[in-house]
């Protein structure tokens, strides 16, 4: 009876650990999310990472991301992320982390404006879809 109760008890322990490893990542993923001050930092490291998929997961509004992969894969339309606007946003990034978004009155949307225009734009939008910040065109 002692085994058994010894074998349960690191079944569980086992499982937490696990859990920890395994669960952690995710967990660091949605709370990067919730904030415009960690959004951009995360976005930085999964555009040079390479991370495209993850980087479209996490960026897209889940709509736009249903509407996009539609008519193809999430894996195609990653790989055909890297092969062009990755490179641009990851500029766009780079320059508007450390500055200061103008907010809209409900909070919701932040607006990240660069002195200088970035493929013709100086304006960067990024918009919350419940409690995840989101680019937006």
């Amino acid at each position: 009876m002692r085994f058994v109760r010894r074998m349960t008890t690191l079944r569980s322990f086992l499982a937490l650990v696990l859990l920890s490893i395994l669960g952690s990542p995710l967990l660091a993923a949605d709370a990067d999310r919730e904030s415009l001050e960690k959004i951009i930092p995360y976005g930085i490291g999964l555009l040079e990472a390479k991370n495209y998929k993850g980087f479209l997961e996490a960026f897209m509004t889940p709509d736009d991301l249903k509407g996009a992969t539609k008519k193809q894969t999430i894996d195609e339309l990653a790989a055909d992320f890297g092969k062009g606007p990755a490179a641009d946003i990851l500029m766009v990034l780079k320059k508007i982390k450390d500055l200061k978004p103008k907010l809209d009155e409900k909070g919701t949307t932040a607006t990240y404006t660069v002195p200088e225009a970035i493929k013709g734009e100086t304006e960067f939008k990024f918009t919350k879809v419940d409690k995840f910040w989101y680019i937006t065109d």
